[in-house]
């Protein structure tokens, strides 16, 4: 099965905000994308991209002042098979979790 994807988000930040974003696919799902990612940021500001130690890829920017949009769209291959859930698995506190 192919699923299309993406999204738009928007920020609206009164000075310039640093952030760091997690907003693309981990990079074991690379090999599934039938269309890659289509990564844009309006207005165009200059970013760097890094995984960090969980696997996750990482955007670091700094957003002007002013609205700032992001967007991606992509298309993966999936079997359709639903993911596994641990049994046992329960909800961790968010000032518990890990930096």
């Amino acid at each position: 099965m192919l699923i299309e994807a993406g999204y738009n988000i928007a920020f609206h930040c009164k000075v310039a905000t640093p952030m760091l974003l997690q907003v693309h696919l981990r990079p074991e799902l690379r090999t599934r994308l039938k269309v890659p990612e289509d990564f844009r940021l309006e207005p165009a500001v200059p970013f760097h991209t890094y995984i960090d130690s969980f696997g996750n890829i990482c955007t670091r920017l700094t957003a002007p002042a002013g609205v700032l949009k992001l967007s991606n769209r992509f298309v993966i291959r999936d079997d359709g098979v639903p993911d596994t859930v641990p049994a046992k698995a329960q909800q961790a506190d968010v000032e518990n979790l890990p930096d």
